[in-house]
């Protein structure tokens, strides 16, 4: 399965200054974590430097899209074709989800090879400089469930 996991605030902002823009939140981790703990995550160079994430994520195999490679033996680098390089990452890791973790462009660009979503809805409006489109990503995507934690809400849509 290729699916996505990220998080956006009610203006859905996605960050600030190449960071999260709302304070720490532990069950938005937990989730995280527990979804992408020994899978692999797919991330922009943007994502990849945040100061917010231990670059690379323990426990997972880190692939990075970028045009300029980073002199790393221990993460998978692809440049070009985005769905493409989710498609041949996910056969040859089968018994592995792919999660794309961001950012929105890489997101966006990641669309046609979704198969679901996993979006955090963090409580509150922060200061952002990074947004994504929800209406149009959400676009050919159905609405599956939600889980309402202490100060987010996780939901779920399928591909339609």
């Amino acid at each position: 399965m290729i699916g996505a996991v990220f998080a956006v605030d009610k203006t859905n902002g996605m960050g600030y200054e190449n960071r999260l823009s709302w304070p720490h939140n532990p069950d938005d981790m937990r989730h995280f974590k527990s979804l992408t703990d020994n899978q692999v995550v797919a991330m922009g160079k943007r994502t990849w430097s945040s100061s917010d994430m231990p670059s690379p994520l323990p426990n997972r195999l880190n692939v990075l899209f970028t045009n300029n490679f980073l002199d790393r033996e221990d993460i998978f680098q692809a440049r070009g074709d985005i769905p493409t390089a989710l498609k041949k990452v996910q056969m040859q890791h089968a018994d592995k989800n792919v999660f794309v973790i961001g950012g929105p462009n890489i997101l966006m660009q990641a669309k046609p090879v979704l198969q679901r979503i996993y979006l955090t809805r963090i409580d509150g409006e922060y200061m952002n400089d990074t947004y994504i489109d929800l209406d149009m990503f959400l676009e050919g995507f159905t609405y599956k469930k939600s889980l309402r934690l202490t100060n987010c809400t996780i939901e779920i849509y399928n591909k339609t």
